[in-house]
């Protein structure tokens, strides 16, 4: 398994964690994060964690831009929150800062009350006293997102999950049809079958974490160390693939997509006990882009076929799929960006269109350095507008 998938699935099991391990390190290492200095128009404010207080500094203000420098004079790593009351929610998140480092974060206020919340692990959330904002603001302030739960996150899992278990009912008979095609030694029909389920794969969004090891059975990981042939660990329809176009022998393909078949029935029988971290969703709409662009459209991910194309169709339906499940969610905290997403996905299509002829798709290699970059640049717009769900939907420290 390569260190890629290891540190994603490491995510995924354990949330915050990790993040918060790279961010600390990242941050220590740097000192204060390099900003611009505030304009003439902005007001400026140093707040700083203690041991003993939350967010002393602040003091009251009038509404417009400001400019916080958060300081950690704490002993422990801390993430801080600047809230609106009473309970109206977060304006921003911090990410975690090391002790002794500083951060500059940005709010436009509005009128009002606002407090900062400071979260240390394994500690309950403290609060600092409130501070009063007065008068208007000439620009649009700074929306107060409320707080994502776990219980909230956790009714889009479930849509989630009841849309695996469909996908995966779409992939069996077309599994079945592959190791009939192979048995009979028909390549041709066997390639045609390989990518049906590849494609129904990549549309479940599945390779990316989701399902730990059965998912990585399915999807077929290779290590880059040892040759196809001589690494019993890749399975699944990366395998099948290498073997496709690399004159394997239909028989030992045939093994293969047999296994195949019994992981796919399998994962499906694990669905609904599978324990999905709710805050997993959220991160998994903006990754299966974000893979494809790496990966995929790089033809990094390429066994032979060269199908990067018809692979980045299905995932656009993974994500398609993956931000229909978020979108209530979503929509209570920005009203408008399913849509907004929805039609940097029709880009993505768009751009698609012409690699699919006559039920065919043009490989990676023979499309024009024009297509592949109108193709880039259409994932990479989208990938700009999914930016923001995994802030919007972030759970608190310590809840994944």
């Amino acid at each position: 398994m390569n260190q890629e998938v290891t540190l994603r699935r490491q995510w995924i099991a354990t949330g915050v964690a990790v993040v918060a391990s790279a961010a600390v390190i990242a941050i220590a290492a740097t000192g204060a994060r390099s900003e611009p200095p505030a304009t003439p128009e902005q007001s400026t404010a140093v707040v700083s964690v203690s041991d003993a207080a939350c967010g002393s500094g602040a003091g009251a203000r009038s509404a417009g831009p400001v400019t916080f420098t958060l300081r950690n004079d704490s002993k422990w790593p801390t993430e801080v929150y600047l809230v609106k009351q009473p309970g109206l929610g977060t304006l921003f998140r911090s990410v975690i800062l090391g002790p002794g480092v500083s951060l500059n974060e940005r709010a436009v206020l509005g009128p009002g009350s606002y407090s900062f919340q400071c979260l240390q692990g394994g500690q309950v959330r403290s609060i600092s006293l409130p501070f009063a904002v007065t008068g208007e603001v000439s620009s649009d302030d700074t929306p107060a997102i409320k707080q994502a739960s776990s219980g909230e996150l956790q009714q889009s899992n479930n849509l989630y999950l009841r849309y695996a278990s469909q996908t995966l009912g779409t992939m069996a008979p077309q599994l079945r049809g592959l190791t009939a095609a192979l048995a009979s030694g028909n390549l041709a029909s066997a390639r045609l079958y390989w990518l049906d389920a590849r494609q129904t794969w990549a549309g479940l969004g599945a390779a990316y974490g989701s399902f730990g090891d059965a998912g990585d059975n399915i999807q077929g990981v290779r290590n880059p160390a040892l040759a196809p042939a001589n690494d019993p660990a890749f399975t699944g329809l990366g395998r099948i693939e290498y073997g496709l176009y690399h004159r394997d022998s239909a028989q030992a393909l045939k093994e293969a997509a047999v296994k195949l078949d019994k992981d796919v029935a399998a994962l499906a029988g694990q669905l609904r006990t599978l324990p999905l971290v709710p805050g997993s969703l959220p991160l998994r709409a903006h990754e299966i882009l974000e893979d494809t662009l790496r990966d995929t459209l790089s033809g990094q991910d390429d066994q032979g076929a060269g199908m990067a194309f018809a692979i980045t169709s299905a995932d656009v339906l993974a994500t398609r799929a993956t931000v229909a499940d978020l979108a209530g969610p979503l929509e209570s905290r920005r009203p408008g960006i399913t849509a907004t997403i929805n039609t940097t996905l029709d880009a993505v299509n768009t751009a698609l269109a012409p690699l699919h002829r006559n039920n065919s798709w043009i490989t990676l290699a023979d499309a024009t350095p024009s297509q592949r970059r109108s193709v880039n640049a259409a994932v990479s717009s989208a990938l700009e507008a999914l930016a923001d769900i995994p802030q919007l939907l972030a759970l608190p420290q310590g809840s994944e």
